[in-house]
């Protein structure tokens, strides 16, 4: 009777490991199609950006086989300094515009 209440604890035990074992693999791989799901949507975006620029660099490429842009233009392009952006206005607690002080020149 001993070896008969050890098999069924054994069983049991072996049931329920195995139904808490299914769960898990049920919740990684629903994680594992979520990450999947969306790496397939950054590789659509990455392939869309790649064609672009391609078609940038291609447009480009007649312009200066044809003469419509010189090497100049090209180093010039690379070269130039970004443009100063004008300062941004603050407001004080009342919402209006409030101007900045500028230091004065001794």
């Amino acid at each position: 009777m001993d070896s008969f209440l050890k098999a069924d604890i054994f069983f049991f035990v072996s049931t329920v490991f195995t139904i808490l074992l299914g769960v898990f693999l049920l919740v990684f791989l629903f994680y594992m199609l979520r990450i999947a799901r969306n790496a397939k949507d950054i590789s659509e975006r990455i392939r869309e950006s790649v064609k672009e620029i391609s078609e940038d660099i291609e447009d480009k490429r007649k312009q200066i086989k044809y003469g419509g842009i010189g090497l100049s233009d090209i180093v010039a392009f690379f070269t130039k300094k970004p443009k100063e952006r004008p300062a941004k206005k603050t407001r004080n607690k009342a919402g209006r515009s409030a101007k900045k002080k500028s230091a004065k020149k001794k």
